[in-house]
């Protein structure tokens, strides 16, 4: 696994502009903010090889159904992260933007804010998908890359964590280019 660390940003009048990786982060974590689950908040933006965004996604129940953060938790909201996937009711982040694309032969990259589970894993590795970026980890994180490299995929995966610390900065970043 790499971790992002201290790649340069470039500057700009109103001061370090974030890197790719750190501009797609922060939509996936805005994007989380649409999230209806109260267990996890997770955001999923999938990129082709020009930057150009394909789809976004976030956790949630299916189209109609009632809310977990609106007073109607599902079997599985108060389960521990990772265990009793089959008792929530969400749609994952990373699912629903697989839905979302149109064409799954032009994924390059996902930016989640949580590292992928063995499911939504799988699902990746029958996309062209090559770089998988995340910001938290997840508790099957080591099953999920293990997966990954017994795969004809093996070795093109790229895994790499975004410490939370360098988002923050880059939100700071943000907010102060708006005060000014």
């Amino acid at each position: 696994m790499k971790i992002l660390k201290n790649q340069k940003t470039s500057s700009s009048i109103s001061g370090p502009r974030p890197i790719a990786d750190e501009y797609f982060m922060a939509m996936a974590m805005l994007v989380a903010t649409r999230s209806t689950c109260i267990r996890r908040q997770v955001g999923c933006v999938l990129i082709d090889d020009n930057n150009n965004i394909l789809a976004t996604g976030y956790n949630g129940v299916v189209k109609g159904s009632p809310h977990c953060n609106e007073g109607h938790p599902c079997p599985g909201a108060k389960s521990e992260s990772g265990k009793d996937l089959d008792e929530c009711y969400a749609i994952h982040a990373e699912q629903n933007a697989l839905i979302q694309c149109k064409d799954l032969t032009k994924v390059y990259a996902c930016f989640c804010t949580t590292a992928p589970c063995v499911m939504c894993t799988k699902l990746f590795l029958n996309t062209t998908l090559t770089r998988m970026i995340y910001v938290e980890s997840y508790p099957q994180l080591t099953t999920s890359k293990s997966i990954s490299m017994m795969t004809p995929l093996a070795g093109k995966l790229e895994w790499l964590q975004i410490p939370k610390e360098r988002m923050k900065n880059v939100f700071n970043r943000a907010n102060m280019a708006t005060r000014e």
